[in-house]
Protein backbone atom coordinates (compact mmCIF):
# COMPACT_ATOMS: atom_id res chain seq x y z
CA UNK A 1 0.00 0.00 0.00
CA UNK A 2 0.87 3.40 -0.60
CA UNK A 3 0.21 6.96 -0.65
CA UNK A 4 0.84 9.37 -2.73
CA UNK A 5 0.88 12.72 -2.07
CA UNK A 6 -0.29 15.74 -4.70
CA UNK A 7 2.42 16.49 -7.08
CA UNK A 8 1.65 20.43 -6.84
CA UNK A 9 0.22 22.52 -4.56
CA UNK A 10 -2.85 24.46 -5.59
CA UNK A 11 -2.69 28.17 -6.73
CA UNK A 12 -3.61 31.21 -4.36
CA UNK A 13 -7.08 30.97 -4.63
CA UNK A 14 -7.85 27.86 -6.54
CA UNK A 15 -9.97 25.10 -4.77
CA UNK A 16 -9.97 21.65 -4.80
CA UNK A 17 -13.02 19.34 -6.26
CA UNK A 18 -14.16 18.74 -2.85
CA UNK A 19 -14.18 21.99 -1.68
CA UNK A 20 -15.96 23.03 -4.60
CA UNK A 21 -18.51 20.47 -4.40
CA UNK A 22 -18.93 21.76 -0.24
CA UNK A 23 -18.99 24.93 -1.38
CA UNK A 24 -21.85 25.03 -3.47
CA UNK A 25 -23.78 22.63 -1.10
CA UNK A 26 -23.51 25.41 1.76
CA UNK A 27 -24.86 27.59 -0.71
CA UNK A 28 -27.32 25.29 -2.14
CA UNK A 29 -28.47 24.65 1.39
CA UNK A 30 -28.78 28.10 2.38
CA UNK A 31 -31.23 28.67 -0.52
CA UNK A 32 -33.12 25.83 0.21
CA UNK A 33 -33.34 26.85 4.02
CA UNK A 34 -32.29 23.39 5.07
CA UNK A 35 -29.07 22.35 7.30
CA UNK A 36 -26.06 20.51 4.84
CA UNK A 37 -23.66 18.36 6.51
CA UNK A 38 -20.19 18.95 3.87
CA UNK A 39 -17.73 16.40 3.23
CA UNK A 40 -14.24 15.72 5.22
CA UNK A 41 -11.13 16.23 3.54
CA UNK A 42 -10.24 12.88 1.43
CA UNK A 43 -7.72 12.31 3.31
CA UNK A 44 -9.57 11.84 6.94
CA UNK A 45 -11.74 9.67 4.70
CA UNK A 46 -8.80 7.88 3.89
CA UNK A 47 -7.35 7.61 7.28
CA UNK A 48 -10.95 6.28 8.59
CA UNK A 49 -10.96 3.85 6.31
CA UNK A 50 -7.14 2.33 6.43
CA UNK A 51 -8.01 2.63 10.59
CA UNK A 52 -11.04 0.45 10.31
CA UNK A 53 -9.61 -1.96 7.52
CA UNK A 54 -8.47 -4.94 7.15
CA UNK A 55 -5.06 -3.64 8.48
CA UNK A 56 -6.05 -1.01 10.28
CA UNK A 57 -5.70 -0.31 14.15
CA UNK A 58 -9.74 -0.78 14.67
CA UNK A 59 -10.49 -4.17 12.40
CA UNK A 60 -11.93 -6.94 13.64
CA UNK A 61 -8.34 -8.77 13.42
CA UNK A 62 -6.26 -6.09 14.66
CA UNK A 63 -5.49 -4.37 18.29
CA UNK A 64 -6.61 -1.37 19.09
CA UNK A 65 -3.26 -0.24 20.97
CA UNK A 66 -1.10 -1.73 17.77
CA UNK A 67 1.48 0.47 17.21
CA UNK A 68 2.23 -0.99 13.46
CA UNK A 69 -1.60 -1.23 12.13
CA UNK A 70 -1.90 0.52 8.82
CA UNK A 71 -3.12 4.12 8.71
CA UNK A 72 -2.53 7.37 6.88
CA UNK A 73 0.45 8.48 9.29
CA UNK A 74 2.16 5.01 8.41
CA UNK A 75 1.39 5.07 4.87
CA UNK A 76 3.22 8.86 5.23
CA UNK A 77 5.87 7.70 6.80
CA UNK A 78 7.23 5.21 4.15
CA UNK A 79 6.37 7.22 0.76
CA UNK A 80 8.02 4.43 -1.30
CA UNK A 81 4.89 1.65 0.68
CA UNK A 82 4.46 -0.65 2.72
CA UNK A 83 4.47 -4.45 1.36
CA UNK A 84 1.12 -6.30 2.90
CA UNK A 85 2.35 -9.44 1.64
CA UNK A 86 0.82 -12.15 -0.62
CA UNK A 87 -2.70 -11.33 -1.95
CA UNK A 88 -5.54 -13.27 -0.02
CA UNK A 89 -8.48 -15.01 -1.31
CA UNK A 90 -11.92 -13.28 0.02
CA UNK A 91 -14.21 -15.90 -1.82
CA UNK A 92 -17.42 -16.76 -1.03
CA UNK A 93 -16.78 -14.93 1.76
CA UNK A 94 -17.58 -11.74 0.26
CA UNK A 95 -20.62 -13.22 -1.98
CA UNK A 96 -24.10 -12.34 0.24
CA UNK A 97 -26.45 -14.96 -1.88
CA UNK A 98 -27.71 -17.99 0.61
CA UNK A 99 -25.91 -20.52 -1.23
CA UNK A 100 -22.68 -18.49 -2.31
CA UNK A 101 -22.95 -17.94 -5.77
CA UNK A 102 -23.34 -15.34 -8.13
CA UNK A 103 -26.03 -14.54 -9.63
CA UNK A 104 -26.22 -13.85 -13.47
CA UNK A 105 -29.72 -13.75 -14.37
CA UNK A 106 -32.12 -11.96 -12.51
CA UNK A 107 -36.00 -12.74 -12.36
CA UNK A 108 -35.95 -8.68 -13.28
CA UNK A 109 -33.95 -9.46 -16.11
CA UNK A 110 -35.44 -12.09 -17.78
CA UNK A 111 -38.96 -10.48 -17.38
CA UNK A 112 -37.55 -7.92 -19.50
CA UNK A 113 -36.31 -9.60 -22.10
CA UNK A 114 -40.05 -11.54 -22.29
CA UNK A 115 -41.43 -8.33 -22.51
CA UNK A 116 -39.14 -6.51 -25.21
CA UNK A 117 -39.33 -9.73 -27.66
CA UNK A 118 -43.35 -9.87 -27.46
CA UNK A 119 -43.67 -5.76 -27.90
CA UNK A 120 -46.48 -4.73 -30.13
CA UNK A 121 -45.07 -1.13 -30.56
CA UNK A 122 -45.45 0.41 -33.82
CA UNK A 123 -44.30 3.55 -35.38
CA UNK A 124 -46.85 5.96 -36.53
CA UNK A 125 -46.88 7.14 -40.16
CA UNK A 126 -44.04 8.94 -41.79
CA UNK A 127 -41.96 7.86 -38.05
CA UNK A 128 -38.14 6.64 -38.08
CA UNK A 129 -35.87 6.07 -35.63
CA UNK A 130 -33.50 8.15 -34.41
CA UNK A 131 -29.92 6.26 -33.52
CA UNK A 132 -26.51 8.09 -32.90
CA UNK A 133 -22.82 7.56 -33.90
CA UNK A 134 -19.42 8.41 -33.14
CA UNK A 135 -16.62 8.80 -35.09
CA UNK A 136 -12.73 8.23 -34.27
CA UNK A 137 -12.15 12.18 -35.30
CA UNK A 138 -15.26 13.20 -33.47
CA UNK A 139 -15.27 11.19 -30.69
CA UNK A 140 -16.10 13.81 -28.34
CA UNK A 141 -17.09 17.57 -28.37
CA UNK A 142 -13.72 18.69 -27.24
CA UNK A 143 -12.30 17.11 -30.19
CA UNK A 144 -14.59 19.30 -32.73
CA UNK A 145 -12.38 22.50 -31.54
CA UNK A 146 -9.23 21.20 -33.46
CA UNK A 147 -9.00 22.11 -36.62
CA UNK A 148 -7.21 18.88 -38.03
CA UNK A 149 -9.40 16.63 -37.19
CA UNK A 150 -12.88 18.60 -38.04
CA UNK A 151 -11.63 19.26 -41.61
CA UNK A 152 -12.70 17.28 -44.70
CA UNK A 153 -15.93 16.19 -45.00
CA UNK A 154 -18.82 17.16 -43.20
CA UNK A 155 -19.29 14.30 -40.81
CA UNK A 156 -22.20 15.95 -38.31
CA UNK A 157 -24.50 14.91 -40.81
CA UNK A 158 -27.76 13.15 -40.45
CA UNK A 159 -27.30 9.87 -42.47
CA UNK A 160 -30.36 8.70 -44.03
CA UNK A 161 -31.28 4.86 -46.07
CA UNK A 162 -31.62 5.52 -49.72
CA UNK A 163 -35.10 4.43 -49.52
CA UNK A 164 -36.56 6.81 -47.13
CA UNK A 165 -35.05 9.64 -49.24
CA UNK A 166 -36.80 8.98 -51.94
CA UNK A 167 -39.88 9.17 -50.42
CA UNK A 168 -39.11 12.23 -49.25
CA UNK A 169 -37.76 13.48 -52.25
CA UNK A 170 -34.58 14.52 -50.46
CA UNK A 171 -31.51 14.26 -51.82
CA UNK A 172 -27.42 14.57 -50.93
CA UNK A 173 -26.98 18.19 -48.99
CA UNK A 174 -30.39 19.25 -48.80
CA UNK A 175 -31.26 20.49 -45.43
CA UNK A 176 -33.97 18.90 -43.67
CA UNK A 177 -36.20 19.04 -40.24
CA UNK A 178 -36.10 16.57 -37.52
CA UNK A 179 -38.95 16.33 -35.21
CA UNK A 180 -39.35 14.36 -31.88
CA UNK A 181 -41.72 14.71 -29.32
CA UNK A 182 -39.13 16.75 -27.34
CA UNK A 183 -37.57 18.96 -29.73
CA UNK A 184 -36.51 20.24 -33.19
CA UNK A 185 -33.50 20.87 -34.94
CA UNK A 186 -32.26 21.44 -38.85
CA UNK A 187 -29.23 19.61 -40.29
CA UNK A 188 -28.18 18.28 -43.80
CA UNK A 189 -28.77 15.00 -44.47
CA UNK A 190 -26.50 12.12 -46.12
CA UNK A 191 -27.66 9.34 -48.32
CA UNK A 192 -26.25 6.08 -46.43
CA UNK A 193 -27.11 2.14 -47.18
CA UNK A 194 -24.90 1.82 -43.63
CA UNK A 195 -28.23 2.75 -42.00
CA UNK A 196 -31.61 0.16 -42.25
CA UNK A 197 -34.73 1.57 -44.05
CA UNK A 198 -36.49 3.28 -40.89
CA UNK A 199 -33.52 4.68 -39.40
CA UNK A 200 -31.65 7.66 -39.17
CA UNK A 201 -28.05 8.88 -37.62
CA UNK A 202 -26.93 11.92 -36.37
CA UNK A 203 -23.71 12.07 -34.82
CA UNK A 204 -23.10 12.48 -31.10
CA UNK A 205 -21.38 15.70 -28.97
CA UNK A 206 -22.42 18.48 -31.55
CA UNK A 207 -24.65 21.97 -31.42
CA UNK A 208 -21.87 24.48 -30.90
CA UNK A 209 -23.50 27.30 -33.09
CA UNK A 210 -25.74 28.34 -29.94
CA UNK A 211 -25.35 31.29 -28.31
CA UNK A 212 -22.73 31.43 -25.54
CA UNK A 213 -20.46 28.70 -27.22
CA UNK A 214 -16.93 29.87 -26.69
CA UNK A 215 -15.10 27.55 -29.17
CA UNK A 216 -13.39 29.28 -32.16
CA UNK A 217 -13.46 26.47 -34.81
CA UNK A 218 -16.28 24.33 -32.95
CA UNK A 219 -18.60 27.09 -33.63
CA UNK A 220 -18.11 27.45 -37.18
CA UNK A 221 -19.27 23.99 -37.98
CA UNK A 222 -22.93 22.99 -38.51
CA UNK A 223 -23.63 19.56 -36.48
CA UNK A 224 -26.74 19.87 -34.65
CA UNK A 225 -26.87 18.44 -30.57
CA UNK A 226 -29.10 15.05 -31.03
CA UNK A 227 -29.70 16.11 -27.02
CA UNK A 228 -32.11 18.46 -28.35
CA UNK A 229 -34.26 15.47 -29.39
CA UNK A 230 -33.93 13.00 -26.66
CA UNK A 231 -36.84 12.49 -25.26
CA UNK A 232 -37.50 11.97 -21.21
CA UNK A 233 -40.42 9.80 -21.79
CA UNK A 234 -38.28 6.88 -23.47
CA UNK A 235 -36.38 5.58 -21.35
CA UNK A 236 -34.81 2.05 -20.29
CA UNK A 237 -37.92 0.44 -18.16
CA UNK A 238 -35.68 -1.90 -16.14
CA UNK A 239 -32.64 0.31 -15.32
CA UNK A 240 -34.69 3.71 -15.65
CA UNK A 241 -31.55 5.51 -17.50
CA UNK A 242 -32.28 7.54 -20.57
CA UNK A 243 -32.74 5.53 -24.22
CA UNK A 244 -30.58 7.56 -26.38
CA UNK A 245 -31.16 5.50 -29.52
CA UNK A 246 -34.80 4.72 -31.21
CA UNK A 247 -36.02 7.73 -30.43
CA UNK A 248 -39.21 8.54 -33.07
CA UNK A 249 -38.84 11.28 -35.27
CA UNK A 250 -39.97 12.73 -38.49
CA UNK A 251 -38.12 14.29 -41.20
CA UNK A 252 -39.00 16.42 -44.05
CA UNK A 253 -37.28 19.11 -46.55
CA UNK A 254 -37.31 22.53 -44.37
CA UNK A 255 -38.38 25.21 -46.49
Amino acid sequence: ARFNEPVFEPEPGALHDWEIINRLSQKLGEYKGIEVKTFPAPSVIVDQSLQYGPYGKYSEQGQSNAEDKLDLLLLRNHPHGIDLGPLKPSLPERICTADKKIRLLWPEVVAEVKRLANRTETLKQNELLLIGRRHVRSNNSWMHNSHRLVKGKPRWRCLMNTEDMQARKLVDGDRIVITSRAGEVQTEVEQSDEVMHGVVCLPHGWGHTREGVQLSIASKQQGVSINDLTDATVYDKLSGNAALNAVPVTIRAAS
